[in-house]
């Protein structure tokens, strides 16, 4: 496409227009990228990225007349029109009718309008604060699960509530795309019933790296070193700093030490935080993790400086803790699927199973999230190149959905389709997420 052209339309382009081109992306574009646009460049060199731009300019003509600049479209056809084209786009980019309808709403939208809609809206005040314009409100409408294309519930009511003409275009949408008026109610969200994610930072995260056992051996405990935790501590830093948690990486803690510091951690005060994030990754046994020192640490040890009880200023809010450990030194049999092909060597994060490694429960306690490597009295593996098949799946779907605005227990079914698809030394592993969460929770990346 003539890059004359589109550094004239970048020059054409206000900034209302930009966040407007931004909004009608979003079926298309991740979020993450979204967010980095600052000008049209910006925007067509993702599109090009994305392999939406193509020869013949269509989406982004149909971005530009929706928008209402057809003047800026009708130069974009003439000039595709003139260049000779090289690519065959075989995929065809469209706008989606919802997403043209909720930009039909917001042209129409006045200030005065937006404060009706914010205070009409059910969502909380902190996060509807922060929503300059209409479409952004949209946006944080769609992060919180309270706006979709199956969903709109929510919107209906304020828009009904609000002005007729909001409501017009509701009903004529809904009938133009012939579903039930009360569409959406079998995905419809209040907003009491998803958890607040609005402070920054959104919590702590606290990840427990376990790589070096020599303390552990010389106590007599055979435990070997961790070869390729270090690319889990990796991943996880990265998609939970992207989740606007703070992180803190703990390594090489003995069995004291971790108690010590899980109790410091629960004391700390949580109030302006929206949850708490434990990663652990070490050996372990059923119902319990190693410290280098080769001594026992159980589970709920570590999840009960966290319960509101313990720690009040967590109360009602999400407590999430990942284990990466083995359950047990059984093998999961494989049973005759394809293997997802690991090119290198994997070991297990096992140990010694010792008369005293007595299972133990995570507490009766709500809001809180356990989602292990491996069912009890199972192995968990690790490559020692790219990490654990667990934590390495855990971040990438975790990128995946957040991003695509998914509830956690959404994205851990996938962690676990997608490892008990795997055959990792002629043996299977099957994560177990456990919960008592009394709300969705989704972690927008915004």
């Amino acid at each position: 496409m003539d890059e004359v052209v589109l550094q004239k339309i970048d020059q054409e382009l206000g900034a209302e227009d930009i966040a407007a081109l931004r909004f009608l992306c979003r079926d298309h574009v991740p979020l993450r990228k979204l967010e980095s646009v600052k000008d049209g460049l910006d925007l067509f060199q993702i599109l090009e990225e994305e392999t939406m731009l193509g020869d013949n300019g269509l989406f982004l003509k149909e971005l530009l007349d929706t928008i209402g600049r057809n003047d800026l479209a009708q130069e974009l056809e003439k000039s595709c029109s003139q260049a000779p084209q090289r690519t065959n786009q075989t995929k065809v980019f469209k706008i989606s009718p919802y997403r043209k309808m909720l930009h039909e709403l917001s042209e129409n939208v006045t200030e005065d309008d937006l404060k009706k809609v914010k205070f009409l809206l059910d969502m909380p005040r902190a996060q509807k604060q922060r929503c300059k314009t209409f479409l952004e409100l949209l946006m944080q409408m769609e992060k919180l699960g309270l706006l979709a294309a199956d969903n709109l519930k929510e919107l209906m009511r304020v828009c009904s509530k609000c002005s007729k003409q909001f409501s017009k275009i509701l009903e004529d949408y809904i009938a133009g795309q012939d579903v039930p008026l009360e569409v959406g109610l079998q995905n419809s969200n209040n907003a009491n019933e998803v958890y607040d994610m609005s402070h920054r930072p959104r919590g702590y995260c606290l990840i427990i790296n376990n790589y070096d056992f020599e303390e552990a051996r010389k106590n007599k405990v055979i435990l070997n070193n961790r070869r390729g935790t270090e690319r889990d501590e990796d991943s996880l830093s990265e998609i939970f700093n992207k989740l606007h948690f703070k992180v803190e990486v703990r390594r090489d803690q003995t069995q004291a030490a971790i108690l010590e510091l899980v109790k410091d951690t629960g004391l700390l005060n949580h109030r302006e935080m929206d949850a708490f994030v434990c990663c652990v990754l070490s050996h372990g046994d059923l119902g319990a993790v190693y410290g280098t020192d080769g001594q026992l640490v159980s589970i709920r040890s570590i999840t009960r400086p966290f319960t509101s009880s313990q720690c009040p200023s967590l109360a009602m809010k999400p407590k999430l803790f990942f284990i990466q450990a083995c359950q047990g030194k059984k093998q999961q049999q494989a049973v005759s699927i394809q293997s997802d092909g690991m090119e290198d060597h994997c070991e297990a994060d096992e140990g010694c199973i010792l008369p005293d490694a007595i299972p133990d429960t995570i507490p009766d306690e709500s809001d809180l999230l356990l989602s292990m490597a491996t069912v009890g009295d199972c192995k968990s593996f690790r490559s020692i190149s790219r990490g654990s098949i667990f934590i390495q799946e855990l971040c990438r779907q975790l990128w995946k959905g957040c991003d695509r605005n998914e509830d956690i227990l959404t994205i851990l079914t996938r962690v676990n389709r997608a490892v008990s698809k795997g055959d990792y030394e002629h043996g299977k592993q099957m994560p177990e997420p456990r919960y008592t969460l009394t709300k969705k929770l989704i972690l927008p990346f915004s």
